[in-house]
């Protein structure tokens, strides 16, 4: 980051007068003592605690509730309660993968799940590793979007066909692979070719699962990544990090493993 001194120079440019951002809030912040101080800090703990936690937002989570406080304080106390019970969300949402598991709703109701946590999740390491997921999300969507129609398109049109359970267990080793990459560092290419891949696993095997049951179950998955939408991007990313989140995806993927082993 620039000295305080040049960006207060910079924000006394703009056409527009900050409110918040004062030339004399940033230099009482930005203070030189002040960041010396604090690299001394770091400087002094021991080497094993030099450990990066943003795969595990807890700033973010307070700035969430920080910011609700001020909106609406009576409802920051649910959203804490929502959190702590956290682990009680999931557990109902793979009961209910285990009550759909005996046919093949549940089967695109879970696949859509665990590509919306996938997606999510992929969207959340980004940030954290690149911190410009503003000025990319449409292309992540496009991405998404686009691996699809093609893994759709792949599927319908090749003479080659992987088998329906095939394609469930490369779904959980593409659940498993996003635990090793997305909780980690990685270049902008592997988190697009994890977004592309997530995105062709559900359209390869969308037409599988539809060709079997005789009618359209589109609504099966769409509502599957409704609610993982919900769940996921409202409360377990932000209570339990990111590397968690990639766990209970492999959880809600490997619950409907059971039912195409036996078929």
């Amino acid at each position: 980051m620039p000295p305080a001194v040049i960006v207060a120079g910079r924000i006394k440019q703009l056409a527009v007068k900050p409110i918040f951002l004062s030339k004399e809030y940033l230099l009482r912040t930005l203070d030189p003592e002040k960041t010396a101080w604090l690299y001394d800090q770091f400087k002094s703990l021991p080497e094993k605690n030099y450990r990066n936690r943003d795969f595990t937002p807890h700033g973010l989570l307070r700035g969430l509730l920080y910011r609700q406080s001020t909106a609406r304080p009576q409802t920051t106390a649910i959203y804490t309660t929502v959190m702590r019970y956290a682990w009680t969300i999931l557990a109902l949402l793979l009961l209910w993968l285990v009550y759909l598991r005996t046919g093949l709703t549940g089967a695109a109701f879970s696949s859509g799940a665990v590509t919306m946590g996938l997606f999510l999740s992929t969207l959340w390491s980004f940030q954290v590793v690149h911190g410009t997921l503003y000025h990319w999300l449409g292309m992540a969507v496009a991405l998404f979007l686009a691996a699809r129609a093609c893994g759709a398109g792949v599927m319908t049109k090749s003479r080659f066909r992987l088998p329906l359970l095939d394609t469930e267990l490369l779904f959980a080793l593409w659940a498993m692979a996003g635990c090793l990459l997305m909780t980690r560092p990685q270049p902008l290419a592997v988190h697009a070719g994890f977004v592309a891949g997530s995105g062709f696993l559900l359209g390869y095997q969308f037409p599988l699962i539809n060709n079997r049951s005789g009618v359209s179950i589109y609504a099966s998955q769409a509502m599957g990544a409704a609610v993982t939408a919900l769940i996921f991007g409202i409360i377990l990313i932000p209570a339990w990090g990111i590397p968690n989140a990639f766990l209970a995806i492999v959880a809600m993927q490997l619950i409907t493993l059971p039912f195409w082993l036996k078929q």
